[in-house]
């Protein structure tokens, strides 16, 4: 649960409005166009991109096959209601440095003199816990006054853990897009600026790291080769400010927001490929045209079959006895073996409605609980689906906690028994097994993170975990009993 802080901290993070870093020299081809790709109907692709090296919209054509296909639509960022938040974290080490170090304030006073209307920002700091100082959208005064009054303390956390913190923070941000600002410095440990379940939680929460470094030395020092392999493989980029001025390059100084803003959103019309009578999996390649890159980006699709014409109509009016020129007893042994079909299927479809209607046996439905790790309220039954879990009154598990949603989640139930989580559209989201999810299936020992409190699920068919002792915690409430 985010607490106030006096800002004291080893470290600091200031939540802005998708801040991101303009593309430095040494870009591959491959790593220009970072897309994600659905089709949500068989007539239509929809692609979300975002460009390494911002400018200007790149000119995209499609194909299939040797088929040409119509220019795709094109919606650039930000569209709507977007909004975009980005977490700048500080290694207060930087800040003490003689050389680069006293640049960082000034840095940030500029940074945040070029927020648009679509950024957020806020300030939080990381100690031995996470705390918001600020709230999402604090002023650039507010922001500028907890950096220049930062002060370096120990801390048993390792900047690493912070890092993956603030990711878990980003990963439940209604916006649109985010990233981390991640000011290094060039004395800390590598290992802590770059290993493996920091890039994976990264990349499975979708939020792009952007290194700002201030090397004294060339080549650079381990540390800062580490964030920018971290903030390579997340999908960011690095941004070097070099001695004897250490002053931030251009063009990021004059739009910090270029790169993490740019892309948009593209739509492909695969009807003339339906037309053509092209039919299940095809490629459909786009031609990328951004700056002086000319690329090729591949995307599977399947398409089926062209709809078949409608049968033709029956000539209205019925052909009489005396125009078909058969004789009238054919006509009559005809309609006596319509009756008497007509009313075979009757008999059976009455039959078959009586054996659906009468009491089933079998075995009864394997029974589901949730159980709370610290103890509180003990083994709860979901009784009925769906079963909601939230902190207003009306959920049938009620966790008074703040960081709870009044409506946060919901297990459901299909048709053949297995048991599911909804996320509500929550604040701080649902996560399983420390993944966060919309919808997913259950099954027995997962768990499950509701805003700051954690639940066990298990059913009649698998081992149900040890009651654990109680240590306190949110109260709990249920109304269907344990």
């Amino acid at each position: 649960m985010w607490r106030a802080s006096t800002g004291k901290a080893c470290r600091l993070a200031v939540v802005l409005g998708y801040l991101a870093a303009q593309s430095v020299q040494g870009r591959e081809p491959a790593e220009v166009v970072r897309h994600s790709c659905a089709q949500p109907g068989p007539d239509r692709v929809e692609c979300e991109y975002r460009l390494s090296i911002p400018g200007r919209a790149p000119a995209v054509t499609a194909k299939i096959a040797d088929l040409d296909l119509p220019p795709p639509l094109h919606l650039p960022y930000p569209y709507g209601q977007s909004i975009t938040a980005i977490l700048i974290v500080i290694d207060v080490g930087a800040l003490e440095r003689p050389d680069g170090g006293s640049r960082i304030p000034a840095h940030i006073e500029r940074i945040l003199a070029a927020v648009k209307p679509h950024h957020r920002g806020g300030v939080a700091t990381f100690d031995a816990q996470p705390r918001v100082s600020l709230p999402l959208g604090a002023s650039a005064e507010d922001i500028m006054t907890a950096v220049q009054t930062l002060t370096r303390e120990p801390s048993p956390v390792a900047l690493s853990q912070d890092a993956m913190a603030a990711i878990r923070s980003l990963a439940v941000s209604p916006a649109a897009r985010q990233a981390i600002l991640f000011f290094g410095d060039e004395s800390a440990n590598p290992d802590a600026y770059y290993h493996e379940k920091l890039i994976a939680a990264a990349r499975d929460a979708q939020v792009l790291v952007f290194g700002v470094v201030y090397p004294s030395t060339d080549p650079m020092a381990p540390a800062l080769e580490a964030l920018g392999q971290l903030a390579k493989e997340s999908g960011g980029d690095l941004v070097i400010a070099r001695a004897p001025d250490y002053e931030l390059p251009e063009p990021f100084a004059t739009d910090p927001f270029a790169a993490i803003d740019s892309g948009g959103r593209l739509s492909i019309d695969l009807t003339p490929a339906i037309g053509a009578g092209l039919t299940g999996p095809q490629t459909l390649t786009l031609n990328v045209a951004a700056g002086d890159q000319a690329l090729e980006v591949e995307v599977p699709v399947t398409i089926g079959p062209p709809t078949p014409p409608p049968p033709p109509k029956a000539k209205s009016g019925a052909a009489t006895v005396a125009q078909s020129g058969m004789p009238p007893w054919i006509w009559l042994s005809a309609l006596a073996a319509a009756l008497l079909a007509l009313s075979a299927i009757l008999f059976l479809r009455t039959r078959r409605r009586k054996v659906a209607d009468s009491p089933k046996t079998g075995p009864p439905a394997a029974r589901a609980y949730v159980t709370r790790s610290d103890g509180d309220a003990g083994r709860l039954l979901v009784a009925t689906t769906p079963w909601r879990i939230g902190r207003g009154k009306d959920n049938e598990l009620v966790l008074r906690d703040n960081s709870v949603s009044r409506h946060h989640a919901e297990i459901v139930r299909d048709d053949g028994g297995r048991f599911a989580i909804k996320d509500l559209d929550s604040l701080n989201g649902v996560f399983v097994d420390n993944k966060k999810v919309q919808w997913t299936a259950l099954s027995d020992g997962m768990q499950i993170d509701i805003g700051d409190l954690r639940l066990t699920f298990s059913t009649d068919g698998g081992s149900a975990p040890p009651d654990p002792e109680p240590e306190g915690g949110a109260p709990t409430e249920t109304r269907t009993g344990a």
